[in-house]
């Protein structure tokens, strides 16, 4: 089974329906989670949106295909710093601290827990003066001609979902 680069090639294999309802599915994710508003959009008024496109993945199991998935991710290199975004760092940690902090949690008897937030980067808000026009991606059903995305929360590929994501959860 061969994964998809592009939506075009998507609807062409013989998996059609799963990766269809697999798109089904992320923007049902986008829209409960109210991360974007259909406007129109003037170029003369609003500079170049960022684009977007679709990302395809197959999650398996030991060879056998449990799930297809689909995420809609914003191309942000088209981001410019200062008008679309001001910070982008998010810390991170490494290994060694990791184990340390494991380690220290297990000798005073606590253990740890992991958990899995599936849209993470879907949860914080953007800020206002950093709210961003997106243009549509292919497989985008119904939606008027002259209309964008007005992104109003995070999304996957943005230059600044990692620091929304860690300001919100600190």
């Amino acid at each position: 089974m061969s994964v998809p680069n592009t939506y075009k090639q998507a609807i062409k294999l013989p998996e059609r329906e799963h990766w269809l309802a697999a798109i089904r599915s992320e923007l049902r994710s986008l829209v409960d989670n109210e991360t974007f508003e259909l406007r129109p959009y003037d170029p003369a008024v609003h500079p170049t949106p960022v684009g977007s496109r679709w990302v395809f993945a197959v999650k398996s199991k030991q060879n056998i295909v449990v799930r297809f998935k689909a995420r809609l991710v914003a191309q942000g290199f088209s981001q410019r710093p200062g008008i679309d975004f001001d910070e982008s760092y998010a810390p991170t940690l490494s290994y060694p601290i990791l184990r340390l902090l494991l380690v220290y949690g297990m000798s005073a008897g606590l253990f740890p827990f992991q958990g899995d937030i599936t849209t993470a980067y879907l949860i914080p808000k953007l800020p206002k003066r950093h709210q961003l026009f997106m243009s549509l991606p292919r497989g985008m059903p119904g939606f008027k001609p002259g209309y964008k995305m007005w992104l109003t929360r995070g999304l996957y590929g943005l230059r600044n979902a990692s620091y929304l994501w860690s300001e919100h959860f600190s």
